[in-house]
């Protein structure tokens, strides 16, 4: 929207023609957060607040790097002007992605009223 201040932190997960679709999270300054459902032919969006500013450590976001299973979904995060690329199945590995995803989760549910993700 016109006039709105980038995101402090965007994490978007999944890919557009696929289960759910991409699901993004965006938390701006002020704990303001807009989630955006992306699906073939349709966009949907929410808004809600966070109690924080949406500050994340990227350095601290690592990945499993191995072997994928073909429906494990991508995890891009921006934070700071810098992009981490990450599959759902690193929070298993990682406390970081795992804390990073549960928040994400809490972010889109509170917004979207429990209906995703």
């Amino acid at each position: 929207m016109a006039g709105e201040q980038p995101p402090l932190l965007e994490i978007a997960v999944g890919t557009e023609g696929f289960r759910l679709g991409e699901l993004t999270v965006a938390v701006r300054p002020g704990g303001a957060v807009s989630v955006v459902q992306r699906r073939p032919g349709e966009t949907r969006a929410w808004s809600t607040r966070a109690d924080d500013d949406g500050f994340v450590d990227l350095a601290t976001l690592t990945s499993g790097r191995g072997d994928r299973a073909p429906d494990d979904e991508p995890v891009v995060v921006r934070a700071g002007g810098r992009t981490v690329q990450l599959h759902w199945s690193d929070r298993f590995s990682s406390p970081a992605v795992d804390a990073l995803l549960r928040r994400w989760e809490h972010l889109a549910t509170t917004a979207t009223l429990g209906e995703l993700p």
